[in-house]
């Protein structure tokens, strides 16, 4: 076909007449030629059966000649309006979301199958409904509002919850825009199902929600530190905990550190460092904190990396701090009921022969001295049997008392049980070191106890083995001797000492 007719056929469909037009015309054309060949045959004067016959066939082959072309062209024009009209529907049904087109009055012009799907609806149940049918009352006056700006000012978007004829109910984000439509303003827009993002904001809440309970029972404190700025953001929680102003608390990190207990700050910071270096993954340590009141509480801070730079540096801190005083205080409460000695509150036997065995080794190692003192009440019993068990348990703490004024601070103080003692002196340069010990117990125990209101005068028997003197290196063993030797004192006559001699041990 030439191009000429091809641009004709082109233009032709996007004309209205055509489809009115063509058959008028070709009946038109017909009985002009059948008028032309009769009123050529009158003016030629030659009316002659013949000659009309050859002009009316003349004539209704051009008209059938024409009229087979006007078809031609209307079947043509006929596949080129129904491949736009094909291409336009896959476009716009190939759209994710929900496309609709309609005017003022809310009257569809065009929409595709995505919001027939949604709705639940036919096309010719949308063509007769208004865009605010498929809304509830709680969310029409929104909608309402969204399609009047829309209208007023080019553009507007809503979120809106879609009600489909079935009932079911979808969350969409709608937006639209107006546009000249023949002179006409209408409003073309796409809705956008949000289902999934709502549920992961509902989910997001809930996570919150539950994080913020569990926070809340475990007293977790959260921190978030700008290491570049040295500022640390603390939750409600730290204020809580320490005692601060109420609310979210924001201070300097060298701050912070300052009112870290001294014995801690060096430690921190090493942990810091490290954190900070990539030394370590995450940070778990456990420091002194001085609160409002001046109380100081134990912190136990846990923390990670949350940012770095391009060049590894970091950047930003995150973690959670956790008031563990009483886990602190319950610890320090079994460690003493597991190691000391309720009544006197000195070592037991089992922080005893700990010490001893250390000492021992150190003794040995560095070569070095060491002694063991066992020390026993005289009449212990009768007194407490006389005076009763309060009486003799107020005893023996004051008689611990006195002995601790009689050691050194290296040295070990241990009650075994009963009124037995056991004096652990390390490093001692000669025996006579122990003698004088011994001589301070023995002179500290002769002044009166105040016992029951009454003044009651108690003796000690001691009994000495000292190492390498007495020539072993087992614990027990020394124990043994200087537990001999102490019996060998009451023998002697009591409130005395005693050294272990090797001929007491050859004949135990």
């Amino acid at each position: 076909m030439p191009d000429s007719l091809d641009r004709f056929a082109t233009w032709w469909p996007r004309q209205n007449f055509w489809r009115y037009l063509w058959a008028p015309v070709a009946v038109s054309i017909m009985a002009s030629e059948i008028i032309v060949a009769g009123m050529s045959a009158l003016l030629v004067g030659r009316v002659d059966r013949g000659y009309m016959l050859t002009g009316l066939v003349t004539s209704a082959l051009v008209s059938f000649g024409v009229c087979a072309m006007l078809f031609f062209l209307a079947a043509r024009v006929e596949r080129r309006l129904q491949h736009e009209y094909d291409l336009r529907r896959r476009i716009l049904d190939s759209i994710p979301g929900a496309f609709y087109l309609f005017d003022m009055s809310g009257r569809f012009l065009m929409w595709n199958r995505n919001l027939e799907a949604v709705l639940a609806m036919g096309r010719g149940e949308i063509a007769r409904a208004h865009p605010l049918d498929f809304f509830d009352a709680q969310d029409r006056p929104r909608v309402e509002f969204a399609i009047r700006e829309a209208f007023e000012t080019g553009r507007s978007s809503v979120e809106a919850v879609l009600c489909a004829k079935d009932g079911k109910r979808t969350p969409f984000y709608f937006n639209g825009f107006r546009l000249d439509l023949d002179g006409k303003p209408a409003l073309v827009g796409m809705g956008i199902d949000i289902s999934e993002r709502k549920q992961a904001e509902a989910e997001m809440v809930d996570a919150k929600d539950r994080l913020a309970l569990a926070l809340e029972s475990s007293s977790l404190s959260i921190w978030d530190c700008d290491i570049k700025a040295g500022i640390v953001y603390l939750d409600s929680h730290w204020a809580h905990m320490t005692g601060a102003l109420p609310g979210v608390t924001i201070m300097p990190t060298r701050n912070l550190l300052k009112l870290t207990h001294p014995d801690d700050r060096d430690r921190m910071v090493r942990a810091a460092i490290r954190l900070f270096k990539g030394d370590t993954p995450s940070m778990q340590e456990e420091f002194r904190f001085k609160t409002a009141s001046g109380a100081w509480k134990w912190i136990r801070c846990s923390g990670k990396i949350a940012e770095r730079d391009a060049e590894g540096r970091a950047l930003r801190a995150i973690g959670t701090t956790l008031d563990s005083t009483e886990r602190k205080a319950a610890e320090e409460r079994i460690h003493q009921l597991a190691y000391y000695d309720s009544l006197t509150g000195l070592p037991n036997r089992s922080l005893l022969m700990d010490r001893l065995s250390q000492a021992l080794s150190q003794a040995k190692r560095f070569g070095r001295s060491l002694a063991i003192m066992f020390l026993d009440l005289d009449d212990f019993k009768r007194i407490n049997d006389t005076l009763g068990h309060y009486a003799g348990d107020e005893l023996l703490k004051q008689a611990a008392q006195r002995l601790v004024g009689c050691v050194r601070t290296g040295d070990t103080l241990s009650r075994q049980g009963g009124d037995e003692f056991v004096v652990v002196l390390s490093e001692i340069v000669r025996p006579a070191d122990a003698a004088r010990v011994a001589e301070k117990i023995v002179a500290a125990m002769e002044r009166p106890f105040r016992i029951a209101g009454q003044d009651l005068v108690v003796t000690v028997s001691v009994g000495i083995s000292v190492y390498p003197t007495n020539g072993s290196d087992d614990v027990h063993d020394l124990m043994k001797k200087a537990d001999i030797a102490m019996y060998a004192a009451k023998r002697a006559g009591r409130n005395r000492y005693e050294f272990h001699a090797a001929d007491e041990l050859a004949g135990s």
